[in-house]
Order: structure tokens, then C-alpha cells, then sequence
């Protein structure tokens, strides 16, 4: 049975950056530099599993890093955020029926990054091209400057 009181600690762990483990921190840390809040929901949920032991450590760092390079690289290549609601609102979930399609079989950040790497129109993960075209283009002296830590 989900409880509030563990979703709630997901969330204050989000906003506080603090979880036992460093890394993740870390990485929650700059997701709220980046005043990232569209994907709250995801690392909720991921962070509701690991409270209950459901995740290893090593897996939320991957899936924490998949996602921030997604974001990042949407970011520099100037996609509107407004179509990640929809992608992030099922992100999880949709991660959680491949895992146990897999019957574990597949590792999670594997599963995760075929799951990024397949989505397509305005979900799609910049290519390569895409992100040395922009960054030789953009102007980085002014752009907002949570972006550029």
C-alpha cells in the first residue's frame, strides 16, 4: 500500500538534497539548480522505491543520470519544456513494467536509456549533431544563469 508519509519524504528528500547516499545528492542538488520541477514526479518515485529498498544505490545514480543528461541536453537545444508532463508523468511506471517484462534480466539503466533514446517528436533526446551545433551557436553568456553550474 502506497503511504503519503513515504511520498512525502521522496519530496522532502528532493528539496532538501538529502537521502543517506552523496551522490544522489549531488545529483538532486543540481536538479534544483536547474529548477527542473517537471520531473519532481519521476525522481519521487524512484525515490519512494529506494526508501522501501526496492533500488540499489547504483541504480538511482544511473537513472538520476540518465535523466539529467535528457534535460540538459533538451535545455541547450532549446526544446520547450511544456511536452515533458507527458513524458515524465509515465516515465517510471513505464520503466517498472520493462524491468519486470526483463524478469530483472535487463539492467535498469539499460532498460531507462532505451526507453530515453526511443522517443520521438518533441520528446526526442537531441543527437549529437544537434548539441555541437548548438553549442558552438548559443549565446552562454546569456542564458539564465542556474545553466550554466
Amino acid at each position: 500500500m502506497i503511504e503519503a508519509s513515504d511520498y512525502s519524504l521522496a519530496y522532502q528528500q528532493i528539496l532538501t538534497a538529502e537521502t543517506n547516499n552523496k551522490e544522489i545528492n549531488s545529483i538532486l542538488i543540481r536538479f534544483n539548480e536547474l529548477q527542473s520541477t517537471v520531473v519532481r514526479p519521476f525522481l519521487m518515485a524512484v525515490l519512494y522505491d529506494y526508501n522501501r529498498n526496492e533500488l540499489e544505490s547504483f541504480e538511482v545514480i544511473d537513472l538520476f543520470s540518465i535523466l539529467e543528461n535528457y534535460i540538459a541536453r533538451r535545455m541547450i537545444a532549446k526544446i520547450p519544456s511544456n511536452s515533458l508532463n507527458k513524458v515524465i508523468s509515465t516515465l517510471y511506471r513505464d520503466l517498472k513494467r520493462l524491468r519486470e517484462d526483463s524478469n530483472g534480466k535487463i539492467a535498469v539503466k539499460d532498460l531507462f536509456s532505451y526507453q530515453i533514446l526511443t522517443k520521438t517528436s518533441t520528446a526526442k533526446m537531441p543527437e549529437d549533431f544537434t548539441m555541437i551545433d548548438h553549442l558552438r551557436t548559443n549565446d552562454f553568456y546569456n542564458i539564465n544563469p542556474y545553466f550554466r553550474t
